[in-house]
């Protein structure tokens, strides 16, 4: 991702934590995020990995953009198993 993309990316993720979740500044942002155990591996398909994969690696890029808005104090990260 660029540069000018991330900037852009921000803005918009600022104006939705503020505007549509009405965001105050004192309150913190959780995000949370799938993914599969060892041994789960044998039971879900390449497909659906990959799926798995895709919306870890997204959400990875929105948590650290939004630390980067609010830092750290109000953002937090938690990984939850299938």
């Amino acid at each position: 991702m660029t540069s000018n993309n991330s900037t852009h990316l921000k803005n918009s993720l600022d104006q939705v934590f503020k505007i549509n979740f009405r965001r105050k500044s004192d309150e913190s942002i959780l995000f949370i995020s799938d993914f599969t155990e060892d041994y789960m591996l044998n039971t879900i398909t390449q497909a659906k990995f990959k799926q798995i994969q895709d919306r870890n690696l997204y959400t990875k890029k929105l948590f650290n953009l939004t630390k980067e808005l609010y830092g750290e104090k109000f953002v937090t990260s938690k990984y939850e198993s299938l």
